[in-house]
């Protein structure tokens, strides 16, 4: 059974709302103290929710047997799919820097691992604060939300073909010319 179908859509709920919190950047949204761990919420099972569909996509791509235009368009979408998936994961990973600075846990982490792990931890962390606190965080999830939106695209042209709607033969044609 192919459960691609089912797993795909969690992500793309979740990381489409997380892009329009980030969006959200009025003074007194950012400063509630809760914010960023909302945004959270939405970003980390988003992302984790990614990797899945991006694994059961795997194992869907491999039961087709089909060449061709068809190939050409699972191989973009496959990368658009895995595009999405470190775009995401990168916001994920300063996210979770942050809040683990805020919450105290990279100082209680930092004796207990190898030495010079610390300091190599803790500069992270700060460029994940700058990440999270500046204009690169949108910038970022825009364009996550541009390679969902191409993976999505790409997918449905995959499953119901060009003649679906106005994008995907816009897309197909792009994609195999003509």
């Amino acid at each position: 059974m192919d459960i691609h179908p089912i797993v795909v859509h969690f992500p793309i709920a979740l990381l489409t709302v997380y892009v329009g919190l980030e969006f959200l950047r009025f003074r007194i949204v950012l400063a509630l103290p809760w914010w960023r761990y909302a945004k959270a919420l939405f970003l980390l099972p988003g992302t984790i929710g990614a990797g899945v569909a991006l694994l059961t996509g795997d194992i869907a791509g491999e039961s087709f047997g089909a060449g061709g235009d068809f190939l050409r368009i699972l191989e973009l979408h496959e990368l658009a799919a895995q595009t999405t998936t470190i775009i995401f994961s990168v916001l994920a990973v300063c996210y979770v820097l942050v809040v683990a600075t805020e919450f105290g846990l990279l100082e209680r982490l930092s004796g207990r691992v190898a030495k010079g792990l610390p300091s190599f931890v803790f500069n992270l962390a700060r460029i994940a604060e700058r990440v999270v606190s500046s204009w690169l965080a949108p910038v970022t999830a825009m364009a996550g939300l541009m390679a969902v939106t191409l993976t999505g695209g790409l997918g449905g042209l995959l499953v119901y073909g060009p003649d679906l709607d106005p994008i995907t033969k816009l897309l197909y044609r792009l994609i195999v010319g003509g």
